[in-house]
């Protein structure tokens, strides 16, 4: 295989990679919260809303039609938007300690172009555009930075 399909592939993965590496540092983070905020505030709503980007990154993935497919993408950004309000909330609560505010916010800005790439795929799509495929220069999908 070459090299470019393999990066292709990648830009597939990239979403649950960065959760998975974003969650190395939102699992201690939550841990050192106050016991309220692990349980039911914002650092367990935290780590929920990780969980539920990765399952629905899946489900877009292996959905069938394009209308599930177009229906977990925006339900890929509903957790990131969930995220986000948590991780705020956290900060401005000053429950969120200093060292893991910078690699967990660099880690969102790259799910967040992940997860726009998606939604530009199914917006070609539904354009009439055609089936956006790994590699597919128009469709976004593929990552510029692979």
């Amino acid at each position: 295989m070459a090299r470019g399909n393999k990066a292709n592939r990648d830009a597939f993965v990239s979403i649950p990679a960065e959760v998975k590496e974003m969650l190395r540092y939102v699992i201690p983070a939550v841990q050192q919260m106050p016991k309220i905020d692990r349980i039911d505030g914002a650092g367990a709503e935290m780590r929920k809303a990780s969980f539920s980007i990765i399952r629905e990154f899946y489900m877009a993935y292996y959905a069938r039609t394009p209308e599930k497919k177009a229906e977990h993408v925006l339900e890929m950004f509903g957790w990131y938007g969930h995220f986000i309000a948590a991780f705020e909330v956290a900060i401005r609560q000053g429950i969120l300690k200093d060292g893991f505010k910078l690699p967990i916010a660099m880690r969102l800005e790259r799910i967040e172009e992940g997860v726009k790439k998606w939604s530009s795929s199914i917006a070609r799509t539904a354009s009439g555009a055609g089936p956006v495929q790994p590699g597919d220069p128009g469709g976004g999908l593929a990552g510029d930075d692979e």
